[in-house]
């Protein structure tokens, strides 16, 4: 089977996360199965134009537009059978529409009016939105791939048919990822992004609360060191630069180190498709404390393998983390055990059995 991966972002980008990481790792076991894997991307500073990565091809065009005209050139000029991953991490439709004949699967994260505000001018935000609402209409007939109940129930919310969605959840590094000796501080950890809509100064905030029960408690967050000015700003207004550490983005063995030596890992952010965050740390035995919302509430089952209070409550949140430290054996134990369940194997079978049954549509 051939496959075309199109998407706004890959693994070589300085800005890829657990989106990217789901394109790598789906995309090269479907390689090993024997199958042609193409990513279709932008380019990003420091990566080939042309490149491979465990088996699969990434062609990398030097604008964002690039990809489009590259898919719809591969889509005009290709006779042979083929199905198209239309990823839409990025909001934007990729127009494989335009094709009625073409398999085409839709691989939808979540719902992007929620974490919109802040993140572009209004003109485009309001752009995206109503995109979203026009997916049943461009995607009609095409199968939905999603990683969670929350972003099933918000494309039946738009109207997509519920026979057309199918959920696929993603897997966890257990090689990687794994319960290690823990610091002697109280390590709480930070590593769910910093963009606005993630929210990283609550975890400052709460922090802050937790400093004045157990003084010797440390923060460290990690992320591009060029997104922390604001958050420096904040902890220096609370007083707490000997206590909170900006390490910057880490190798995958650096941070792998860092999350197993943690405590606790604390999560803000208003809305995932998937927190690929929380299922790491939860591989290492690191439970999860953060807000009840969408994503979220999908992979930390609350009161087993982390806590989840009320969005945006930064006092509980704080008490929260106070609890999990007090009671680590039972969250860490039920977090390990939870994580193990999710297998990059398994959901790579499930990729493989929806991408040929859209061939055979």
């Amino acid at each position: 089977m051939r496959i075309v991966w199109p998407c706004h972002r890959d693994c070589g980008s300085i800005n890829s996360g657990g989106a990217e990481r789901t394109v790598l790792e789906i995309g090269s076991r479907l390689a090993a199965r024997g199958h042609s894997v193409t990513v279709l991307s932008p380019r990003s500073p420091g990566a080939a134009a042309d490149d491979w990565a465990k088996g699969v091809h990434f062609v990398r065009a030097n604008t964002a537009i690039g990809p489009h005209m590259l898919l719809l050139e591969t889509l005009a000029r290709t006779r042979e059978p083929m199905v198209v991953v239309e990823d839409l991490a990025h909001a934007v439709p990729w127009m494989t529409s335009l094709f009625p004949s073409q398999s085409c699967v839709a691989f939808f994260r979540h719902l992007h009016r929620r974490t919109l505000s802040g993140q572009t001018n209004p003109p485009v935000a309001s752009l995206l939105r109503t995109t979203e609402r026009l997916y049943p209409a461009l995607y009609r007939g095409r199968t939905f791939v999603v990683e969670s109940l929350s972003s099933e129930t918000d494309l039946r919310a738009l109207g997509v048919e519920p026979g057309l969605i199918v959920r696929i959840p993603p897997g966890v590094d257990l090689n990687l990822f794994h319960p290690m000796q823990r610091s002697g501080r109280h390590r709480i950890l930070y590593f769910g992004g910093l963009r606005g809509y993630k929210r990283p100064e609550h975890a400052i905030l709460a922090f802050d609360r937790v400093k004045q029960i157990d003084r010797d408690a440390e923060l460290v967050v990690v992320g591009d060191l060029s997104g922390t000015i604001e958050l420096v700003s904040l902890c220096r207004m609370l007083d707490l630069q000997s206590s909170v550490k900006f390490v910057g983005r880490l190798p995958d063995e650096d941070l792998a180190n860092l999350v197993g030596s943690s405590w606790v890992n604390v999560h803000c952010s208003v809305s995932e498709g998937w927190c690929y965050s929380a299922l790491e740390a939860g591989a290492a035995g690191v439970p999860t404390v953060g807000y009840d919302v969408p994503g979220l509430r999908d992979c930390v089952p609350s009161g087993l393998s982390g806590i989840l209070v009320r969005d945006g409550d930064v006092e509980e949140l704080a008490s929260a983390i106070v609890d999990t430290i007090a009671h680590h054996d039972h969250y860490s134990k039920n977090a390990n055990e939870w994580a193990r369940r999710f297998s990059w194997d398994d959901s790579a079978r499930l990729w493989e059995k929806t991408l040929f049954e859209s061939l055979e549509c």
